[in-house]
């Protein structure tokens, strides 16, 4: 109910409320509504694919503040990575620009006066991922022919997120999961790599995601001591 709505849909917050009732109907069995639920996430994703070049992120980043995190007692990550002080909340634009709005009037059209929003972005990413991973599951050996599987590749190839930029990684992770759910799994290894640190350096909330998926990876094709080094490291970054 506390979703932001546009004038004809709902806005890309209501994406974390379809992923995560989708995380709770799969928790309870129900497959059918646990799919219907991923597939409304995504299709807000869909529609608004261009979402990251309208939120104001920070150029570059700084390493997070962690002298309160507990230690890890089970062992200790062989990756040289840090943990990203990724902002909470950040300000997205939404609406049209001066020069749109103008046109609409003069040409006809709906006019939708810009405003800034306050949003989780990487909350949103990685709900996007979520039901993307999840989706592959519950599709199994239909993922390849749905028609959403190939949407997803194709519009996540075009990686509309600012060039060069450390949140190119969410695009990565969320590639490399749309991959899995289309087979291709060479391609699918490849971006889940890329993704694993945002601008090389930082631990981020899809690391550990990635890294399960490549735990699975390596794990079908019989390299158990590789597949074994990508779970444990999923433990240290989720923790």
């Amino acid at each position: 109910k506390g979703g932001i709505r546009t004038m004809d849909s709902r806005w890309i917050d209501s994406i974390c409320y379809h992923t995560m009732i989708g995380e709770c109907a799969y928790q309870m069995g129900d497959l059918v509504q646990a799919l219907d639920q991923h597939n409304s996430a995504l299709k807000i994703y869909l529609a608004n694919a261009d979402w990251m070049l309208r939120v104001d992120f920070p150029v570059g980043l700084d390493p997070a503040n962690v002298s309160n995190l507990p230690p890890l007692t089970w062992g200790s990550s062989g990756r040289k990575v840090m943990i990203g002080a990724i902002p909470d909340i950040m300000q997205t634009l939404q609406g049209q620009s001066d020069a749109a709005n103008a046109r609409a009037v003069q040409q006809g059209g709906v006019v939708a006066q810009a405003q800034f929003y306050k949003l989780r972005a990487q909350e949103v990413a990685r709900c996007i991922a979520v039901s993307i991973r999840r989706r592959n599951e519950l599709l199994g050996p239909n993922g390849p022919h749905d028609p959403m599987t190939a949407l997803l590749i194709d519009t996540l190839s075009r990686r509309m997120a600012p060039a060069n930029h450390w949140s190119q990684c969410w695009i990565d992770a969320q590639l490399g999961l749309a991959y899995l759910g289309a087979g291709r799994q060479a391609q699918a290894a490849s971006e889940l790599q890329k993704s694993l640190a945002a601008g090389g350096t930082y631990e981020h909330k899809l690391s550990a995601m990635a890294l399960v998926e490549l735990g699975k990876l390596t794990l079908a094709l019989g390299q158990y001591d590789n597949a074994l080094l990508y779970f444990m490291e999923a433990t240290y970054s989720a923790a």
